[in-house]
């Protein structure tokens, strides 16, 4: 995969944790507020149908329902982002409010045929994920309109509910989920189904894409709270974020699994408190491929895994190249390590971020 040890060096995991944490102590920062760019206001009624709060300790209760519907209906959103695209390539049957509400969600996508994106880029998207949405209806900026993945979701929903009217009959389960995101665990990305057919009739499109646009909901609710810690959490000053961002190459939709937080046994100055980026992706000509990045101070460490040989033989020839990417923007190498398969499913051990050993 050319550049991937490059994109990694050019965007130091210093500059996603440099905007997500005004306030480490938070499990969703109120102080942020989601770039403006194609923003649009959500739905008054779609903002008052779930502006559940997700943060505090009675939520739990309030919202158990609805995380254990989520467990069993959950699934990223590359499905939906994929039949999205085959439904904008052919629109005969499709209303225009449906369309319109499609746009936005297509256009959250971060291409990589021409460049890979920078670290503002990645910022910028993060923020937009959804997990922070109630954060930012609590706390509104003047003048910004409030949008993200998930206000953008729930509006498309809104237009295939009008659209559909009553009660939608289901469809067949979906047979291939990815993990539940659960906090701690290793990120892992498969790889999303086959868009339907050319042929389906413009009704079964809708009834699909409102399951799949359901599905992505799900998905992200469980991120809210695999992102909201315990109560002894946001004592000691730590926090965790768990998210997935929407790629595309080629005419290829992925979604990239990301985990970003503290070091729990971080102690001591600011600047050098740890940070750890942990993530996955999957493309169908590299297989799955994933990363984790230890940060404390200028200090970084790389651990690289492959689930393919011919991928980690690639990987393994950059290493040194990603060594002199490092230290040319001011970070000095840790170790830097390849993995020759996924990690075993189970927790990484707080503490061990960095590894002193190069």
């Amino acid at each position: 995969m050319p550049g991937i040890a490059t994109a990694i060096a050019s965007t130091p995991v210093a500059t996603i944790p440099t905007a997500i944490a005004t306030n480490p102590a938070l499990p969703a920062p109120t102080g942020l507020q989601p770039p403006t760019t194609a923003a649009q206001p959500i739905p008054q009624a779609v903002t008052a149908a779930y502006r559940a709060p997700i943060a505090t300790p009675s939520a739990a209760v309030t919202l158990s329902p609805i995380l254990q519907a989520a467990f069993a209906t959950q699934d990223t959103a590359a499905p939906l982002l994929n039949t999205l695209a085959s439904v904008v390539a052919r629109p005969p049957g499709i209303p225009a409010a449906v369309l319109a509400a499609m746009a936005p969600v297509l256009a959250t996508r971060l291409p990589l045929d021409r460049e890979l994106p920078s670290g503002v880029t990645l910022k910028q998207a993060a923020l937009r994920s959804g997990i922070f949405l109630e954060a930012n209806l609590a706390n509104p900026a003047p003048g910004q309109p409030l949008t993200d993945a998930k206000s953008q979701l729930l509006a498309l929903r809104s237009a295939l509910q009008n659209w559909l009217g009553g009660t939608v009959a289901p469809i067949a389960p979906v047979s291939r989920r990815p993990p539940p995101p659960l906090r701690g665990e290793t990120p892992r990305a498969p790889l999303a189904g086959p868009a339907p057919p050319s042929d389906t009739p413009p009704h079964d499109l809708g009834r699909t894409l409102l399951h799949q646009t359901e599905a992505a909901l799900s998905r992200i609710r469980l991120m809210q709270h695999a992102s909201t810690p315990d109560v002894p959490s946001q004592v000691a000053g730590t926090a965790e974020w768990d998210f997935d961002l929407p790629f595309v190459l080629g005419q290829e939709t992925v979604m990239a699994r990301f985990q970003l937080n503290w070091d729990r046994a971080a102690k001591g100055a600011k600047a050098e408190r740890a940070w750890r980026l942990r993530f996955a992706v999957s493309f169908s000509a590299i297989g799955e491929v994933g990363a984790e990045i230890g940060l404390a101070g200028e200090r970084t460490s790389v651990t690289l895994w492959a689930d393919t040989a011919e991928t980690a033989d690639t990987l393994r020839q950059m290493l040194p190249e990603l060594g002199r990417s490092l230290f040319a923007r001011g970070l000095k190498p840790g170790a830097i390590r390849l993995r020759d398969r996924a990690p075993e499913p189970g927790t990484t051990t707080p503490g061990n971020v960095l590894d002193s050993v190069r």
